[in-house]
């Protein structure tokens, strides 16, 4: 090579390895912007649809109106009711509630085994807050029920006895005692069969959660 050609090897060299570290520059300062942008403009994510949502699960919820009812009416209003008992005083849902929480009984003339349920209930249940009800709408003679069991009890049953076989159809009722705990008007909680014992009554009455269920099964 001649004396002017070294020179010009050396400028052409430079350049190209300018022209390297220019184009590496640029390659990185793309790079950054891109990593820069893609949490906003999601380019880079491994989809370019967007992910769907998923719908909430469903609630399966229980209507007091029907046609599925929740069970024993629990949570529901106790049905309205003003009726006369077996000495012609007249009770109703309103006057009940004034009471504060409240028992319904419900049960039937022929039901020898709830006697000793309809016991345990008279001596725990404070004085006016224990409603019996008879669901058999082929005995409405009230007075006779009540001597009937003041004589199988041997004792005095000053509670109000009642006649009403459309409540047991409201509430559902199917076996009986059927013992209702009843606060401000709604239904509480639920006892069903034979429960004797006074202390456990009393307990359940004045529980925060009271329980539900077959007493058989509870006790």
């Amino acid at each position: 090579m001649g004396w002017w050609t070294e020179p010009v090897y050396r400028a052409f060299k430079c350049s190209c390895f300018n022209r390297k570290v220019m184009t590496t520059l640029h390659r990185s300062l793309l790079m950054v912007l891109l990593c820069g942008l893609a949490p906003f403009a999601g380019c880079l994510t491994s989809s370019s649809e967007p992910s769907a949502l998923e719908d909430p699960p469903e609630v399966e919820t229980v209507s007091c109106d029907g046609p599925d009812y929740p069970e024993w009416n629990l949570s529901c209003a106790f049905p309205s009711f003003n009726l006369t008992d077996d000495t012609g005083v007249a009770h109703n849902l309103s006057s009940s509630n004034g009471t504060g929480r409240w028992v319904a009984y419900l049960s039937a003339y022929w039901c020898t085994h709830c006697k000793p349920t309809l016991d345990a209930l008279d001596v725990a249940v404070p004085d006016g807050q224990l409603l019996v009800f008879n669901k058999d709408e082929s005995d409405d003679n009230m007075t006779a029920w009540k001597d009937h069991m003041e004589d199988e009890l041997n004792r005095t049953i000053n509670r109000p006895f009642i006649h009403a076989p459309w409540l047991g159809s409201a509430m559902q009722v199917q076996g009986i005692p059927h013992v209702v705990l009843v606060e401000n008007g709604t239904v509480l909680a639920v006892r069903i069969g034979l429960w004797d014992d006074p202390e456990s009554i009393q307990a359940w009455m004045g529980a925060e959660s009271p329980v539900s269920g077959y007493s058989a099964q509870l006790d």
